[in-house]
């Protein structure tokens, strides 16, 4: 059948994969809600309780102040980085991590932790 006609099969098949799902029946401080309206006001309820409102102390509020290009530094800044502070950055990064701007993954700097430490 799909070799005959593969269009007509996964149109078939994709009508039947749609399923409706119900949601419900909730378990609330009340007791069961089964109706529609019941649910409908459980979930409401909390969505409010646990939806938080920005935090004002953390608002931009001159977004252009904010945002500005911070002005280049013409002398060489004195950084130093240590053995130590390598393996230290590379045992915390998550192997799934997506990649750097430098296109290298995560997995391929965890596994090579040794030869990565030194400069």
């Amino acid at each position: 059948m799909i070799k005959e006609n593969p269009r007509y099969f996964f149109q078939y098949a994709k009508r039947y994969l749609r399923t409706r799902e119900q949601i419900g029946p909730l378990l609330t401080e009340e007791g069961i809600q089964k109706e529609p309206q019941q649910i409908c006001e459980a979930l409401s309820a909390q969505y409010q309780k646990v939806f938080n409102s920005p935090d004002k102390r953390k608002m931009v509020i001159n977004p252009q102040a904010f945002f500005q290009e911070i002005p280049e530094h013409d002398e060489p800044m004195d950084i130093t980085v240590t053995v130590e502070d390598i393996t230290k950055a590379l045992k915390e990064l998550r192997v799934n991590s997506a990649l750097g701007p430098d296109g290298v993954p995560a997995v391929l700097l965890k596994t090579a932790l040794k030869p990565l430490q030194h400069p």
